[in-house]
């Protein structure tokens, strides 16, 4: 280095060390499933080691032996004999027991259980609230989660779970700085697709779990070829757009369950429709035969979308501060309010329905709220008059509109 290329600030010394050092983004991709007692498997994880595909091995079978022990063995947890028999057993198979899984996004090769022992541990402290059969019949259903923001917390709680063996997710959108409030992604997610980043804590948590993903977001082509040739269970509503909001339902009539999970402030509305079961209304009713297939052909002018989901939502239920901050977006605030709590408490009430569906426990179609403040008995940060003052400036902003 000569005495003229000598770095004469901190900044420009901090550019020479780390160029070249940025981390690359890599997309999630289903992981690989490797068993180490082929010799075809195992040489190509040579190969990946040898190309960079992987980098490190993660094996905790010490303990997966253990807490195997655990499960099928809940009555000898003191025995501490049957407990070592159990796992030098399990020791004794090598690397040939359980499954071995490759996750490109992080070079990792690590070591799970066999598909039904990790289920089975995953659910087994859910018994028998959930029974073992209640656990396997959830397991074996497809689940499309339209959506990644609510839709991202729907999705955690659905894995936690233990239902859903196939799950289809969809949205276009990336991680911005401002999702970091409600999303369970951190500051190297930025730019990426959210779904994504809800992919690859999926396939960590169960890379059993088979998943399909839409970055290019849901299109009414795309929902009725999932309609045709995966038939889903259930459907969760979770997107901005409102023809696509129509078609989802418009391909679940006669088979599949569709869910709605709105976060207002603090209040959290789960709309259920259950198409599954008998002729049930779009929207439970709240846009009418006409306004919905025009919405779903694309035929309803800018100023009639705009008006639909202060229908469908009902503006008795958004709250003065809500509605505040609503006529606040691009003057003083940069997007929609979302509470990561509310959107949290959305997911949760959409497992429980799940379950509620998945197990016919006779869930019916219609208007499901949850209120903390009527919960927990606490007080409205806005009084009546502060209220009133803030619903009789929308209004006027509307007849402005009109």
């Amino acid at each position: 280095m000569s005495i003229d290329t000598i770095p004469n600030t901190p900044e420009a010394e901090f550019n020479r060390i780390t160029m070249g050092k940025d981390a690359p983004i890599i997309e999630w991709v289903q992981p690989t499933q490797f068993d180490a007692s082929s010799w075809a498997d195992v040489r190509e994880i040579g190969r990946r080691f040898d190309d960079g595909r992987l980098e490190q091995k993660v094996d905790r079978i010490d303990d997966i032996a253990d807490g195997l022990f655990d499960l099928y063995h809940p009555n000898k947890k003191d025995d501490s004999e049957a407990r070592h028999d159990f796992v030098e057993n399990m020791l004794a198979e090598g690397p040939a027991a359980g499954t071995w899984f490759g996750f490109d996004w992080d070079k990792k090769l690590v070591r799970y259980p066999s598909e039904d022992a990790y289920f089975d541990a995953r659910t087994n402290r859910n018994h028998n609230v959930d029974t073992v059969e209640d656990s396997r019949k959830m397991r074996d259903a497809t689940l499309v989660i339209a959506g990644a923001s609510v839709g991202s917390h729907i999705a955690r709680r659905l894995v936690q779970g233990g239902m859903g063996d196939r799950l289809i997710l969809g949205d276009m959108d990336t991680t911005s700085l401002s999702n970091l409030n409600r999303l369970e992604d951190d500051i190297e997610s930025l730019g990426t697709y959210k779904i994504d980043n809800l992919a690859k804590w999926v396939s960590k948590k169960d890379p059993y779990i088979l998943l399909h993903l839409m970055r290019e977001g849901m299109s009414i082509e795309s929902l009725q070829r999932l309609s045709d040739e995966l038939d889903p269970d259930v459907y969760y509503d979770a997107v901005d757009n409102m023809q696509i909001k129509a078609a989802i339902r418009d391909v679940a009539v006669g088979k599949s369950a569709v869910m709605m999970a709105t976060d207002l402030d603090h209040k959290t509305i789960l709309d259920v429709e259950r198409h599954d079961l008998e002729p049930t209304e779009p929207f439970n009713g709240r846009l009418g035969e006409e306004i919905f297939r025009r919405l779903l052909e694309g035929k309803l002018s800018d100023k009639e979308l705009d008006s639909l989901t202060a229908r469908i939502i009902g503006l008795s239920n958004v709250s003065a501060r809500m509605l505040d901050s609503v006529m606040a977006i691009d003057d003083t605030l940069g997007g929609f309010p979302q509470l990561d709590a509310t959107a949290a408490n959305g997911g949760a009430l959409a497992a429980h329905a799940t379950r509620a569906i998945l197990l016919d426990r006779g869930l019916k179609s219609g208007r499901y709220i949850s209120s903390p403040e009527k919960i927990l008995h606490t007080k409205s940060p806005t009084s009546r008059r502060e209220a009133a003052v803030v619903f009789g400036r929308f209004l006027q902003r509307k007849l402005a509109k009109k």
